[in-house]
C-alpha cells in the first residue's frame, strides 16, 4: 500500500455529539491518500462505533487509549504513528468545508518547502451554523517565517483545523508541549515559524466550533479536557 500524502490526527474524548459531523465533513472531501489516526479515550464505545461507520469511506486508524487523556498527548502520539510527509489536526467538534483538500494540495504544490500552511477559518455554533470568521491576519501567499512569528506572537489567528505541517518540521520542534494546556497550538506555530516560511491559503475551508464544553470557553483545565 502506498504511503499517504497527508495524516490527520483526531484526538477524541467523549465526542459522540459532534464526531459524526466532523468525520462526515472529512469523508465528503473524498480523502484518497489521507490517513486519519483517531485516538480515543472516551468512557464508552460510542465514538468507536461512529468511527467504524465511516471506515468504508475513509482510511481511519482507530486506537483506544484510555490512559492518554490530554488532546496534546494523543496528537503527539498520532504524529509519531504518521506515515506521510505532511500532518494536520482535526478535533472531534470541528469541520472541513468543501474544497479543503483541494486548497491544501494546491498550497503544497505552490510552496513545497513551507514548514506550515494555514488559512482563515469559519466560526460555527453547536448546531453547525456559521456565526463568524477566525481571520489569520496574514496575506495569502508565502510569508517569511520570522515575520509571521512577529504577527502570531501578538495574537493566535490560526484555528486548530487549519494548519498543515511538514512532519519533519513537527518532529524538529518537538510537537505540542503537553504542559501548555491552553496555548500548546500557539506555541507550536511560533516554533514552526522560526524554522522557515509559512504559506497562507486564500480560502476559508475549515470551521472551529464554539460551544460551552470547549476549553476556549470554559477557560479551565480539567482531566480529559478536549479543547
Amino acid at each position: 500500500m502506498a504511503d499517504p500524502w497527508l495524516t490527520v490526527a483526531l484526538p477524541v474524548h467523549n465526542g459522540e455529539a459532534t464526531l459524526a459531523a466532523t468525520l462526515e465533513s472529512a469523508a465528503s472531501e473524498q480523502p484518497d491518500g489521507v490517513e486519519f489516526i483517531l485516538l480515543d479515550s472516551s468512557a464508552g464505545d460510542g465514538c468507536r462505533r461512529i468511527a467504524e461507520s465511516f471506515s468504508g469511506r475513509m482510511n481511519i486508524v482507530y486506537r483506544y487509549v484510555p490512559d492518554i487523556l490530554p488532546w496534546t498527548a494523543k496528537t503527539n502520539e498520532a504524529m509519531r504513528m504518521a506515515r506521510s510527509g505532511h500532518v494536520a489536526m482535526l478535533h472531534q467538534d470541528d469541520l472541513w468545508i468543501k474544497g479543503h483538500l483541494r486548497s491544501v494540495r494546491a498550497a503544497i504544490l505552490a510552496f513545497p518547502d513551507a514548514v506550515m500552511q494555514a488559512g482563515s477559518s469559519r466560526l460555527i455554533d453547536f448546531a453547525g451554523r456559521i456565526v463568524g470568521d477566525w481571520n489569520c491576519g496574514l496575506a495569502a501567499g508565502r510569508i517569511d517565517g520570522p515575520a509571521a512569528a512577529k504577527h502570531l506572537i501578538v495574537q493566535n489567528g490560526v484555528a486548530i483545523p487549519s494548519p498543515v505541517i511538514r512532519r519533519e518540521a513537527w518532529i524538529r520542534v518537538g510537537g505540542l508541549d503537553p504542559a501548555l494546556w491552553y496555548t500548546a497550538d500557539w506555541d507550536l506555530y511560533l516554533k514552526l515559524a522560526l524554522l522557515g516560511d509559512i504559506a497562507v491559503r486564500p480560502e476559508k475551508t475549515t470551521a472551529f466550533r464554539i460551544h460551552s464544553g470547549s476549553l476556549t470557553m470554559t477557560g479551565r483545565m480539567e482531566k480529559g479536557a478536549f479543547k
